[in-house]
């Protein structure tokens, strides 16, 4: 016998969303502009290198993709110099 509103797995008909955001983008920026100062031993305040590279449309693609595709595990910060 099947349990009401039981497929025949016994599963509920429940839809279960593939996407889920765990945080906000705004959140993951302030986390990484007080994370970063620190990793970097540059100490105090984000520098404007870091502002400005967590501004980037294409930052701002990744980290919507860190939140939202469970494949996606890390984020890489480097440091990238001019000389």
């Amino acid at each position: 016998m099947s349990e009401p509103g039981g497929g025949e797995d016994g599963s509920a008909g429940l839809e279960v969303s593939a996407v889920q955001n765990v945080a906000d983008v705004a959140v993951l920026q302030k986390h990484l502009r007080n994370l970063v100062p620190l990793l970097l031993e540059d100490g105090g305040d984000a520098p404007a290198a870091l502002e400005a590279a967590l501004e980037e449309k294409s930052a701002l693609e990744q980290m919507r993709k860190f939140l939202s595709d469970p494949q996606v595990h890390t984020v890489l910060v480097e440091r990238s110099t001019l000389k």
